[in-house]
């Protein structure tokens, strides 16, 4: 989650952010926790709550005990946290097959069968168009993967593959 501490109240955050790894410890699956600082004037910090399994995230995520302790973060932070995703899951569409996330496993091959050929083929497109290899083909080659793959490969093979990734 993302914490946008206000200025002046970091020392709130971290007792908090001890507080709630510590809670984390109850919690079956827990691996750690990983707090990302902030950069510049930024005053936001990110907390990365590791769980070895889906479900032992969700089952976190939906504690009251974790909904304890988000209701505190008024005490130092300028707005309510806020989640981002937290794996490959979000390429796929749990909330469509009861709440149900792919195998990692299905995750992993549909990403690397979709990504291997851009990877493999963009860079080298773009080179040719831009005149050999360089920083600007670099970047522009990531940049046209990403895109790829968030707005076009992944919603296409997850749709076309779904009766493969949400089997049992």
């Amino acid at each position: 989650a993302r914490h946008k501490v206000t200025p002046g109240k970091v020392a709130l955050f971290e007792k908090w952010q001890g507080g709630i790894s510590e809670a984390c410890l109850a919690f079956p699956g827990y691996l750690g926790t990983e707090v990302i600082r902030p950069v510049g004037g930024s005053h936001d910090f990110v907390v990365i709550f590791r769980y070895d399994t889906y479900e032992h995230l969700e089952s976190w995520m939906s504690s009251a005990v974790r909904a304890e302790w988000i209701a505190r973060t008024s005490e130092f932070s300028e707005e309510p946290p806020r989640v981002d995703f937290h794996s490959l899951e979000f390429w796929f569409s749990p909330e469509r097959h009861q709440g149900r996330a792919p195998a990692r496993y299905k995750m992993a091959l549909v990403t690397f069968a979709v990504i291997w050929p851009l990877v493999h083929f963009v860079p080298r497109l773009v080179s040719d168009r831009l005149g050999g290899a360089s920083l600007v083909s670099e970047v522009t080659s990531v940049g046209i993967i990403v895109l790829l793959m968030t707005y076009v490969v992944m919603p296409t093979a997850t749709w076309a593959l779904r009766p493969l990734l949400y089997d049992s």
